[in-house]
């Protein structure tokens, strides 16, 4: 696809979608007639293996973790007999940081994938390609240790660890084990392309990207396994063992990296 990009590699974002690739999305699909003036896009997108985390608006985000409630049902059952005294995005991440309560052990992938909704990222390139790229819970979940999470959070990009969670981490045992999703709060909005989010680290693990020099510039994501090259660094031994299935979650990093020159237009 096209880069829409001037200052970075850029893709015009169409929103996220929760459990299938057609499901309806609730941000980035404002109607063109509403635009500021010189705004072109609703949203952009911008993919970079230098971030951690998946960064976006707030209001996104909240919108974005209601969804996935509402399509995981130990999530809106738990909400319906919640009282409704926490929000279903607040619910969502709750019974996250419980994941051990009801997976078997660390590396029971199984049932994450199997309860937890996969979402789509719809993007478009400058020519109107339009792709929509699927995350599963296993690329968007990522696993700490309760003994961690108050680091994390200290070190954690703005609001993305709120009080109320780590107040809940905190009566935990500090031997168990903790999920968060792997999202973060960023507030980054262009005249052009209105509200533009990071795709991190996720996007990577999940997809071989690739940013093309060729005029006119464009990326590429390729859900194909590492295959090998010449001159390649890694040894045959190496590339199948990246090509192997993963075991078990990822371990969230104590020191998120997070993005540079978000002042700078899309």
């Amino acid at each position: 696809m096209q880069s829409i990009g001037s200052a970075h590699w850029g893709l015009e974002f169409h929103g996220v979608s929760v459990s299938s690739a057609s499901s309806s999305v609730m941000f980035c699909n404002e109607d063109p007639s509403t635009f500021r003036p010189g705004q072109t896009t609703a949203c952009g997108i911008i993919p970079d293996s230098g971030t951690t985390l998946i960064l976006g608006q707030p209001d996104h985000l909240s919108t974005l973790f209601t969804q996935m409630c509402d399509s995981w049902n130990r999530c809106s059952s738990n909400y319906s007999s919640s009282g409704n005294s926490w929000s279903k995005s607040e619910v969502f991440q709750a019974l996250l940081y419980d994941c051990h309560s009801w997976m078997s052990g660390s590396s029971d992938l199984s049932a994450l994938n199997k309860e937890l909704p996969s979402i789509w990222f719809n993007v478009a390139g400058a020519g109107g390609v339009h792709q929509s790229y699927e995350l599963s819970a296993y690329d968007y979940v990522m696993m700490a240790s309760a003994s961690e999470v108050s680091l994390i959070a200290e070190r954690s990009v703005k609001k993305t660890y709120p009080t109320f969670l780590k107040d809940h981490a905190q009566m935990r045992n500090k031997e168990d084990s903790i999920c968060m999703a792997a999202f973060g709060e960023q507030d980054y909005v262009t005249k052009a392309n209105g509200p533009v989010w990071i795709l991190g680290t996720p996007l990577f693990y999940r997809y071989n990207v690739k940013f093309s020099l060729a005029s006119p510039a464009s990326i590429g994501f390729n859900p194909a396994a590492c295959g090998t090259c010449s001159g390649s660094l890694m040894s045959t031994k190496d590339l199948e063992e990246v090509r192997q299935p993963p075991t078990r979650l990822r371990k969230f990093p104590q020191l998120l990296r997070n993005p540079r020159n978000t002042s700078l237009p899309l």
